[in-house]
């Protein structure tokens, strides 16, 4: 339980902080709106997992066929 003298930010304030600013910073240098730098953010990760879900399979379609 925290105490009304505790001023420490939470971590989890700290790093929404880091993201918006973060995004911030990319909208300016890339003129781009938030909503934009959001979406790239989310496509790009949305393609990594798709690469790793792809190398996954391979791999275990790899060892399945070794079997």
């Amino acid at each position: 339980m925290r105490s009304e003298r505790d001023t420490t930010i939470p971590v989890q304030t700290r790093m929404t902080t880091s993201l918006v600013a973060n995004v911030d910073r990319l909208a300016v240098e890339f003129h781009l709106t938030r909503g934009n730098v959001i979406t790239l953010l989310v496509a790009a990760a949305v393609q990594r997992e798709n690469e790793l879900l792809a190398t996954y399979r391979a791999l275990t379609a790899s060892a399945r066929e070794r079997r």
